[in-house]
C-alpha cells in the first residue's frame, strides 16, 4: 500500500513539474497573449462580361498567334550537372515563321515553350552534363590530358598516368571536372611535382 502511495505521489509531482515547464514555455513564447488573426471572408469579385469576353478573346488569339518574320528567338539551355544556363538571342529561324505554338512544340519536341508571342519566342531545354565553361582532366593513351566538356582534346600534359598514386589514377580515369583554366593549372602543377 505504501509503495502505491509513493508511486502515485511521484507521478503527480512529475506531472505537476511537466505542466509547470510547459506553461512557462508557452508564457515565454513571443506569440503568447497576442490575438490570433482570423481569416477574412472572401468577397466575390464581380467581373464585367466585357472583361471576361476580352480575356477569352485575347487567350484564343494568343493560342492562334503565329510567329512573325521579325520576331526575336531566345533560347535557354540548362545544364543539369553544373546548374549553369546558356542563353542565346537573335532573329527567329525562317523555318518557324508562321508557326503557331502547337506547331512549334511539334517541330522541336526537345524544347519547352516558355513564352510565345508573335514578336517573341522563348524556348528552354535541359541537358544532362556540364556547360562549355568546364574542363575535364582524364586519361589519353596512358597520359594525363585536358578536354572540354564536349570531349575535344585541348591539351596533352606529357604527365604519364602510371607515375601517379593509385587513387589519383582512378580519379583521372573517371574524369575530374574543373570549373576554370586556373583550376586546371593548379591541379596539373600538383600532379607534375
Amino acid at each position: 500500500m505504501r509503495k502505491r502511495y509513493i508511486i502515485g505521489l511521484t507521478v503527480s509531482v512529475a506531472a505537476l513539474a511537466v505542466g509547470f515547464m510547459v506553461g512557462y514555455y508557452i508564457m515565454r513564447s513571443p506569440s503568447y497573449g497576442r490575438a490570433v488573426p482570423q481569416p477574412q471572408p472572401l468577397m466575390p469579385v464581380e467581373a464585367e462580361e466585357d472583361d471576361k469576353s476580352a480575356d477569352a478573346e485575347r487567350y484564343l488569339s494568343d493560342r492562334a498567334a503565329t510567329v512573325k518574320q521579325d520576331a526575336v528567338l531566345q533560347t535557354v539551355t540548362v545544364y543539369m550537372s553544373c546548374g549553369h544556363e546558356g542563353v542565346g538571342e537573335g532573329p527567329v529561324l525562317s523555318d518557324i515563321v508562321g508557326l503557331n505554338e502547337k506547331q512549334l512544340m511539334e517541330k522541336y519536341p526537345q524544347w519547352r515553350v516558355d513564352e510565345f508571342k508573335p514578336d517573341k519566342v522563348v524556348l528552354i531545354r535541359e541537358i544532362g552534363g556540364y556547360c562549355p565553361n568546364h574542363f575535364v582532366i582524364r586519361e589519353d593513351n596512358g597520359m594525363v590530358a585536358v578536354y572540354d566538356t564536349a570531349g575535344k582534346l585541348l591539351r596533352d600534359t606529357g604527365i604519364p598516368l602510371d607515375i601517379l598514386p593509385g587513387i589519383v589514377q582512378d580519379q583521372i580515369k573517371e574524369g575530374i571536372v574543373v570549373n576554370s583554366q586556373e583550376e586546371v593549372n593548379a591541379i596539373l602543377e600538383n600532379l607534375d611535382s
